[in-house]
């Protein structure tokens, strides 16, 4: 062993070594940080107003047949896919109301889930950076919930109540949204859709970035940061031994 060690006499600079180590470990913490951004809510018109994003409306896709507080049918998985867009839900198209003109999504009791995909091909997952939508009636609570790519837990947001249709936007920053599931706190009749008389209101609108057609595996935040801190212990251990 070398006892009092003149840093100076080391075949390497120990000091700049020990202010490598502790920048790693900085840039480190900023990756591990960030590798999830979270999801921020915004504004309808905004995403609207994208040139690049996909506009849905729901009246576009099944006609309203003047009948008021009535389900018209179940939505195909293909209804969406088969005009060239990459989205799915499930529910039935419905007007829930008694003065109303225009079709919505309802689906009593259940958890409505809406899944992006390849138009294509509705086994390859894809993925939307922001989303937009209108729904209405919301008396009680209602929840929506985004998952990843990997289907795992992004984040959840309670809706505001709303009798009327009012409409909110989600941005996920750098992270992506592959699911959104609703879900309520009670029996209450509620819809995803303008909930007007106004047949020419977008309801649904998105703003696509990527496809895949596996999931990409990322590391827990957690896990990348255990396994990076791993990496300078190595090689600490390795630099170490040197003034040995």
């Amino acid at each position: 062993m070398i006892s009092d060690v003149d840093y100076n006499q080391l075949p390497f600079n120990y000091k700049n070594f020990f202010m490598y180590r502790i920048t790693l470990l900085l840039i480190i913490l900023t990756i591990s940080t960030n590798v999830y951004s979270g999801i921020i809510k915004t504004d309808f018109s905004d995403i609207e107003l994208e040139a690049s994003s996909t506009k849905i409306r729901l009246d576009s896709f099944f006609s309203h047949n003047g009948a008021n507080v009535t389900v018209f049918g179940a939505i195909d998985p293909e209804t969406f896919t088969s005009a060239g867009i990459g989205f799915i839900s499930n529910g039935n198209f419905a007007d829930q109301t008694s003065s109303q003109e225009t079709v919505d999504i309802y689906f009593p009791n259940e958890t409505i889930i809406w899944t992006f995909v390849d138009p294509l091909d509705i086994n390859i997952k894809s993925t939307v950076r922001q989303l937009g939508f209108y729904y209405g009636s919301v008396q009680e609570q209602v929840t929506a919930s985004f998952f990843d790519i990997n289907d795992n837990f992004m984040e959840s947001f309670i809706l505001p109540k709303s009798i009327d249709g009012v409409s909110i936007g989600f941005d996920a920053g750098i992270s992506s949204i592959h699911k959104i599931a609703f879900t309520q706190a009670s029996n209450d009749a509620w819809v995803l859709g303008s909930f007007t008389q106004d047949t020419s209101i977008n309801d649904i609108v998105f703003t696509s970035e990527k496809s895949s057609t596996t999931p990409i595996p990322v590391p827990e935040p957690s896990t990348l940061l255990i396994f990076c801190l791993a990496i300078l212990v190595f090689i600490g251990k390795k630099y170490h031994s040197k003034i040995q």
